[in-house]
């Protein structure tokens, strides 16, 4: 299920802003809110929160510039890729 999918993808962004890996966690907050919009799925109020705090400390780390072009990038971001990108990102 794809919705589920981007909310794991959400927890992961997450973590790896928590972690530092600010490109990372931008551009996998950028494929979770695709997927979430292709499926038409909401947040509820703990996953809202927990994003809003995630996207706003990577901004703040980044710079608006630099998240919105990070993020955008992973919107476009096939599954694979974004896996790819969340075990590399893992790694590091």
């Amino acid at each position: 299920r794809v919705d589920l999918i981007a909310v794991t993808i959400l927890g992961l962004a997450v973590c790896s802003g928590m972690a530092g890996r600010t490109e990372v966690a931008a551009r996998l907050h950028g494929a979770s809110d695709a997927m979430l919009r292709i499926v038409d799925r909401q947040l509820d109020s703990v996953e809202r929160d927990l994003r809003l705090a995630s996207v706003t400390r990577v901004r703040d780390a980044v710079g608006q510039v630099a998240f919105a072009s990070d993020y955008e990038a992973g919107a476009f971001l096939r599954v694979d890729e974004v896996v790819e990108l969340a075990l590399r990102g893992a790694a590091a």
